[in-house]
């Protein structure tokens, strides 16, 4: 009688396959959690009687004109909680992932368009020889530094490095990170014949001593070196734009981890999953959970309850998390 119903032009959900007139129902009318059954998908083993609610939904043709849309159980005004108080944007996707790409990127182009070893021939020749310069140089760059092998770049392509009008590394994380103190040389060996050359050195300075002071910095900050970490984040932001780049949404991003920083400290020591493939298994569990219930069911799946206290955070980088 009822039905998991995947469809996405339809309700989704649990669904009823035929109707049940003694009760008022109707085919597609979806489960839904309830006092009596928090979880629809035991309906089955729960013992009877018992009360269900169901929601129906209207439909324009096949399109749903009035899909359920419950309120996010993680923010209520009644409790005072709300993403500013509970979001903690991390360093790898707001940083490694975005800010760090973008200017390892834009430097990159820069010194391809500049061509300062005057490469003769059409664009992607230069482009290509001038993509193995780099890279020779970065691997001299990474022996000298002892960089791992782990995290080394093992090559450079044309599809690696971005778009040249839309910039952004498409390496992993760990791999632009290293390559920040090389793009910082790189570019002021060349910033004379780069356009925008100063500006980009300016951006990549700023950004690397925004690094050193927050890895350095405590899991509490001082209000002084939180105070220099929101005026390098200003810095860069106003370089990069002043080098001819609009802002990523993670510029803007990056401007409220540091402020938060007061309230959940420094996001080097947690607010990263330790485990990457942990969000592959959050995303499937909580597409599989009830809308109305999901972040009760997602934790429940992911055996997270009781884990994210201080002591127990095995998920989270450093040694607890905020509890």
């Amino acid at each position: 009688m009822l039905f998991w119903d995947h469809r996405l032009d339809r309700v989704r959900g649990r669904t009823l396959g035929q109707g049940v007139p003694e009760f008022g129902l109707e085919a597609g009318d979806r489960l839904e959690p309830s006092p009596h059954l928090p979880a629809v998908g035991e309906f089955s083993a729960i013992q009877t009687p018992f009360v269900a609610a169901f929601w129906r939904s209207h439909f324009s043709g096949q399109a749903v004109t009035d899909a359920v849309n419950h309120r996010n159980p993680l923010f209520s005004d009644s409790i005072y909680v709300w993403p500013s108080m509970t979001f903690v944007l991390d360093v790898l996707h707001v940083l490694y992932l975005g800010i760090h790409g973008r200017i390892v990127s834009a430097i990159i182009w820069a010194i391809i368009r500049a061509n300062p070893w005057s490469i003769h021939g059409p664009f992607d020749l230069v482009c290509a020889v001038g993509l193995s310069r780099l890279h020779g140089d970065l691997e001299h760059w990474y022996d000298a530094n002892n960089v791992s092998q782990d995290y080394r770049v093992k090559r450079f392509e044309k599809s690696m490095i971005g778009a040249e009008e839309y910039p952004i590394m498409q390496t992993m994380g760990s791999e632009t990170n290293r390559m920040l103190p090389w793009a910082e040389k790189v570019c002021g060996e060349f910033v004379g014949a780069m356009h925008n050359g100063r500006h980009l050195l300016d951006a990549v300075s700023s950004l690397r001593k925004h690094m050193e002071i927050l890895k350095a910095a405590p899991k509490q900050p001082p209000p002084a070196t939180v105070q220099q970490l929101f005026d390098l984040a200003k810095q860069h932001n106003l370089s990069i734009q002043l080098a001819g780049f609009t802002h990523l949404h993670k510029n803007h991003f990056w401007v409220h981890m540091v402020r938060r920083i007061t309230r959940f400290g420094n996001p080097m020591y947690y607010g990263t999953f330790l485990d990457e493939s942990l969000n592959l298994d959050a995303a499937v569990a909580t597409a599989s959970s009830h809308a109305a219930n999901w972040e009760v069911r997602t934790f429940e799946k992911l055996s997270l309850h009781g884990q994210l206290a201080r002591g127990h955070a095995r998920h989270f980088f450093g040694t607890s998390a905020a509890s």
